[in-house]
């Protein structure tokens, strides 16, 4: 079974959105994939924050792809040109 790098390995996130969209890419990504919870980016100019990042390996470097995940009445979700719709 494949299993990316998780961090925290068991996330506490504010909406099922946010739970589901962490379960579906956790099932799809590779072993050397990093899958990270509430990221937090700070600079001296500006707070960043990401619901879902996913760390990928590209090359010699790093490729990081941050999400945003609507709330539950959205009923959407998207992941780079992914996108995922809830049904009612």
């Amino acid at each position: 079974m494949r299993v990316p790098i998780l961090r925290p390995e068991s996330p506490a996130f504010t909406t099922p959105g946010e739970r589901k969209v962490w379960n579906l890419l956790r099932a799809q990504l590779r072993d050397e994939d990093l899958l990270l919870a509430n990221l937090r980016i700070t600079n001296r100019n500006k707070d960043y924050e990401s619901d879902i990042a996913v760390v990928l390996p590209v090359g010699r470097g790093r490729s990081i792809v941050p999400t945003d995940v609507p709330d539950a009445s959205q009923r959407e979700s998207s992941f780079g040109s992914h996108r995922w719709t809830e049904d009612p």
